[in-house]
């Protein structure tokens, strides 16, 4: 708080807070200081720090692009990183992986990066007593290396790890209650593709009495448990997972809800 109060943001708060050595090697077996000081700022004072630049930054892949371009290209980036793994020096791994998050923004399987990268990230991670950084930094080697898997299934990105861990199928749907899954609907809307579409329909239950009004609008899926005064759909529970897992189109149940079919993204 009193570096919040001097004027510091996430960062400048977690360089400003010092514990000395013998209070810290070796006893972080959890967390690590830096981190918690910006957890803190974050409930206190929220994500914004004092560079207006963080208000609407470039997009990732744009930034990556032009900082890039700046060093010389890939290339140029990539001998600075092996310059900097060289070093062996905390600064040394650190600057790699800054280097080697924008070359992999640009060329996501530029194999060259992703050794390098992988030996920072292991490098700083041997280097830490603290067990969540450590796991995160091991975890990075071993995902850029190829050896990362969950439950036999190589993991080549973290967006593969969670779309493996929420991916829904049939078993799930059929172990869960018709109205969760009416309601999943809603977050498998594209607000892109759905923009300026409308569309509704009434979901009656042939297993159950549960019944559905659903409206496409505005971007978004409205789910009711009421009927509105569009067109009439009964199916079994069985029926609906089809149409969630994308085996059945909305356009098969009624044309006049194509537009469902557009809107959402399934599978």
């Amino acid at each position: 708080i009193r570096a919040i109060n001097l004027g510091n943001d996430a960062q400048g708060a977690a360089e400003f807070v010092y514990f000395p050595v013998e209070m810290r090697k070796d006893k972080e077996t959890y967390g690590q200081i830096e981190s918690h000081v910006k957890q803190v700022y974050n409930g206190v004072v929220g994500w914004n720090g004092w560079d207006i630049y963080d208000i609407n930054p470039m997009r990732s892949s744009d930034f990556a692009e032009t900082y890039l371009a700046s060093l010389g290209g890939v290339e140029g980036a990539i001998q600075m990183v092996q310059s900097s793994n060289k070093k062996q020096s905390i600064k040394g791994w650190q600057w790699s992986l800054y280097l080697t998050s924008q070359i992999l923004e640009v060329e996501p399987e530029n194999a060259d990066a992703k050794q390098l990268r992988a030996d920072a990230a292991r490098a700083l991670g041997q280097r830490t007593s603290s067990a969540n950084a450590r796991g995160f930094y091991i975890s990075e080697a071993l995902l850029h290396e190829g050896k990362l898997n969950l439950g036999g299934q190589p993991i080549d990105h973290y967006q593969t790890l969670s779309q493996l861990l929420g991916a829904i199928d049939a078993e799930k749907l059929a172990n869960s209650p018709i109205e969760y899954n009416v309601d999943y609907l809603r977050y498998l809307v594209d607000t892109r593709a759905a923009e300026g579409l409308r569309a509704q329909f009434n979901l009656k239950m042939s297993d159950s009495d549960a019944v559905f009004g659903i409206e496409l609008r505005n971007g978004i899926i409205q789910v009711s448990s009421s009927l509105n005064a569009g067109v009439v759909v009964t199916l079994s529970h069985e029926q609906w997972t089809e149409v969630v897992l994308g085996n059945t189109s909305f356009n098969q149940l009624d044309s006049t809800l194509a537009n469902f079919d557009t809107a959402l993204t399934i599978n």
